[in-house]
This record gives structure tokens, sequence and C-alpha cells, in this order.
């Protein structure tokens, strides 16, 4: 059995506790929903900022099949993300090599 999940959300609860609701006399008005949408909505928005679209839409497929629904992502998304690392890995060998010698990074 994987614990990391029950630990990761000790970890949360803890961190709320000790750096918000233990230290505050109103904590309500440091937990509210205009607060979590700013930070959602900021992480979705850099993501996609950061990221190709089709990259995010695998995670959300696979965070939906394997953690919620607790099936087996398709193989051939597997495979074609798979393709994709290849690929950068070798653009980013391919790049190195081609830089000059006495080039410092």
């Amino acid at each position: 059995m994987n614990f990391s999940p029950f630990f990761g959300v000790l970890v949360v609860l803890c961190t709320l506790w000790f750096s918000v609701i233990s230290h505050s006399p109103r904590p309500e008005l440091l937990l509210e929903w205009r607060g979590l949408a700013l930070v959602l909505g900021g992480t979705l928005g850099l993501s996609l900022l950061i990221y190709p679209f089709s990259q995010i839409l695998n995670l959300s497929r696979f965070f939906l099949y394997a953690v919620i629904l607790k099936k087996n992502p398709s193989s051939t998304a597997i495979e074609k993300t798979y393709s994709q690392r290849q690929h950068l890995s070798h653009m980013n060998r391919t790049c190195i090599r081609s830089a000059p010698a006495n080039t410092h990074f």
C-alpha cells in the first residue's frame, strides 16, 4: 500500500494548522474561496503559459483515469508522451553537441 498520499495530506494539514489557524485570531479570513480561486486560477494560467495544451490535457486525462477512476490510461497516450520526451531529449543532445567548444553556459 502506498502511504504517500496520506503523508501528503498530513503535511498539508500540519502546514495549515501551524501557519494559518493556530496563529490567527480569525482564520476564516485567511481560508476563503476567493483566495483558493486566485491560487488555482493563477496556477492553471501559468501552466497554460509554460506548457503546451496537449501536455496539460494528457496530465488531466492521466489524473482522471489513474487517480480518480483507478483505471489504466490508454497505452497510446503513454507511448505518445514517451516518444515526445525521447524527441526532446534527442533535440537537447544535438543542441549541446553542436554548440561551440568555447561557449560557457
